[in-house]
Parts: C-alpha cells; structure tokens; sequence
C-alpha cells in the first residue's frame, strides 16, 4: 500500500472512524479500545439505549472488515459484561480466532471490598482476536482450493527439489532426525508448511552444499515470501495464552487524562505479536494515544481517530514524543 493512498501516517485525526478516507484492505492491524457503554468516561454515557449502542458496534465492525486487509488482525477490547453481545455482531464480519481475558495483577479487586454485591469480583478485561472470513489460513483449509495452491505451488516444489536433492541416504536421515510427518508436510500438496527456522537449520546441517551462504540465503528468501502471505501471528515472542496475567501500569497510565487507559507494556506486546515491522496499524479510537505510542515504538505505523480533539492532541503529542525501542525483553 502507497503512503499516497493512505495520506499521512502517524497521526491521529480529529474526526469519527466512520468517516474515514482510507483504502479497503489497507490495515495490517487494527486495535479498537471502543466506548464499552456506562462504565467510566462521558463518551460511554452518549447512547440512549443499549440497542442504540450495538447500532453503532454494527458499523464499526462494518468499518473494520472493509479496512482489514486479507492477511490482518483485529483486536477488540471490551468489557467483561458485555462483550459477548458485541461478539454476536463482530462473528458476522469476521472469524473468531480467541476470546481473550486480561486479567489485573494489580487491579482493585485485591483490595478488601466494602460494600461490593454478593458475587464474583471482576479482574478482567476482555479482548476478541479476529482475522477476516476468507483469510489464507481459511484457504489452507479447503483440500482443493485453487487460491491457494496456485499461491504456495512454486515455493512447495523449490522446497521439494531442494529436499530431493540432499540424496537418499540424507533424506532418510533427515526423516529420522527431524520427522517422516514433518519432512512430508514440507514437500507433500496437502497439508503443505514450509519448514520452522530450526527446522532449516536441521537440513543445512544434515547436507554440507545446503550450508553455502547463497543457498542458505535463498531458504529464507522463500521463507519471507511465504510467510508474507500468511496472516501474522509471533506468539513465541511472548508465548501468550487466552488469559494473559499483567499490570495496569498505573505508575505510567496516570500520566494521561483520560478516564480510560491500557498498559503500555500490554499494548506493545499484543502489537508486537499480531503484526510485522513496518505494517500499518489503524486505531479507531485513539483516546490516551497508547496504541498509537506502543505502534511507534515497535516499529510501525499507525493511523488514528478520535472525535474528542483533547484526547486527540494528547495522543498526538504521546506518539509524537515516542522512539523506536528495541523488541521487549521476555
């Protein structure tokens, strides 16, 4: 995608996600914080009914499908009341891929409660992970699909002939070492996989020419090339699961005057999981301007919204105050 045909990147505009002038298909990533519906802040007070609020979520998520691109993520935080029926409306524009919990290490329900309603305490805040309906993934799936094969063919057969090539005897070896199930996944048309870093580093060291620096080189030239078509997903980096246990960051959050606030830390990492370098982030509700910092940070772009123009100059001047960091230690 041109920066032409998306306008300036890294900034955050004052005006209403709906109204947007960006490119169908253009965002890598978008992280949607929306107003949960009178829970804290003027903004979540501005529907006067409940039904009146899913209208607006309908279009939202209309929004986003139109912007995700093929092979992008969407994440959608909410609250733990009430996502689910948000879940209903976003299940029709995309695919479910997890129902996550962020679960605070340091929120208020460690503290001896005075007066709290007679039931289970709330720790939580929930976030849907979604890519679009027909994704690569979703392609992989269906046993004759054309788009696929006709995408993933050459690369499966240059994988082939370079694995013939190691002879006989070193692919029998390699099948011992590494796995008979795993070689045939990287060779075979069903199923296909190109083969995990390690994995690579296994065949170069099983057959002495596979260890040229060309050859090694052009291994991962295919590697990007594939995985540049699939939908991006680190999750070695942090090894997150469906709950994810972290701090509010409070020390840090304070800083901003906005009724509402994610972790810096948090924000980054789930960027950093569900997105390249240099891909684009859209944010359609800037509020503090955390999303549009951690995308700075990590090295990506982002374009943000936001109707408020306070909370839109603050997330600015946040993002615009950020420096590129090296990835977070585990």
């Amino acid at each position: 995608m041109k920066d032409a045909q998306l306008g300036a990147l890294d900034t955050v505009r004052c005006a209403n996600f709906l109204n947007n002038d960006l490119p169908d298909g253009c965002a890598d990533l978008i992280v949607a914080d929306p107003p949960y519906f009178e829970v804290k802040g003027d903004f979540d007070f501005q529907w006067p009914t409940f039904d009146a609020y899913l209208s607006d979520v309908e279009r939202w998520a209309a929004e986003c499908a139109r912007l995700l691109a093929p092979t992008g993520n969407l994440i959608w935080w909410g609250s733990a009341a009430r996502i689910a029926y948000s879940q209903i409306i976003l299940d029709r524009h995309f695919r479910l891929l997890a129902n996550c919990a962020w679960y605070k290490k340091d929120g208020v329900h460690n503290r001896k409660p005075h007066g709290a309603p007679p039931t289970f305490r709330n720790s939580s805040e929930r976030f849907l992970h979604y890519e679009k309906k027909e994704s690569p993934q979703d392609r992989t799936r269906a046993k004759n699909s054309v788009d696929f094969y006709e995408s993933f063919e050459p690369i499966r057969l240059w994988l082939k002939q370079e694995v013939q090539a190691l002879g006989g005897e070193v692919c029998v070896a390699a099948a011992l070492h590494i796995g008979v199930r795993a070689v045939c996944h990287w060779t075979c048309r069903s199923q296909w996989t190109f083969p995990p870093p390690r994995r690579v580093q296994q065949l170069l060291q099983l057959y002495p020419p596979l260890q040229r620096k060309d050859k090694a080189a052009e291994f991962s030239r295919k590697r990007e090339e594939f995985e540049s078509k699939l939908r991006c997903f680190n999750w070695e980096l942090y090894n997150f699961r469906d709950i994810i246990t972290a701090s509010q960051e409070a020390p840090i959050t304070k800083a901003y005057d906005f009724p509402t606030k994610k972790p810096p830390t948090l924000t980054r990492q789930l960027i950093e999981t569900c997105s390249r370098p240099g891909a684009l982030v859209v944010v359609p509700f800037a509020g503090s301007g955390t999303e549009c910092e951690a995308a700075k940070v990590s090295g990506r772009r982002f374009i943000a919204f936001d109707t408020d123009p306070r909370a839109a100059a603050m997330a600015q001047a946040r993002a615009d105050a950020a420096n590129h960091e090296p990835t977070l230690p585990l």
